[in-house]
């Protein structure tokens, strides 16, 4: 999953662009936003995304949504293709990176790729603990 960081720095800052905005308020309210820890930055986005999914990364959007109550305030979006050629997009809690949603097609599939991993880090840690 490479891709170029300022790519990915620059989409992201370009996707807060609400109606009659300026990329420079959408780049400073960000800006804010990582230095009051209410978002991590894209390096913890990409970590998250790339050891506990396979696939490409294609694009990734932070999104303010204050005004959604029942959802983080920040999101960061990631679209992803698939090793089956499927476009997902990941919408993770920008501040504490928890997973909220998957959507597109074979979502199911890429999900239950995802529970496996985890399964298996947790027989792993088990095993480990035994042994000490």
């Amino acid at each position: 999953m490479k891709i170029g960081f300022f790519a990915l720095a620059m989409a992201a800052l370009l996707a807060l662009a609400p109606t009659g905005a300026t990329a420079g308020d959408d780049h400073e309210r960000a800006r804010r936003a990582f230095e009051s820890g209410e978002i991590v930055g894209l390096p913890r986005i990409l970590n998250r995304v790339q050891s506990s999914y396979r696939g490409r990364i294609l694009e990734i959007e932070l999104e303010e949504r204050r005004w959604d109550a029942q959802n983080p305030p920040w999101v960061y979006t990631v679209k992803v293709l698939t090793p089956q050629g499927h476009v997902i997009d990941l919408e993770l809690d920008a501040k504490t990176t928890r997973l909220l949603r998957v959507r597109g097609r074979g979502a199911e599939r890429f999900e239950n790729e995802r529970k496996r991993k985890k399964s298996k880090k947790r027989k792993r840690k088990g095993k480990k603990d035994d042994d000490d």
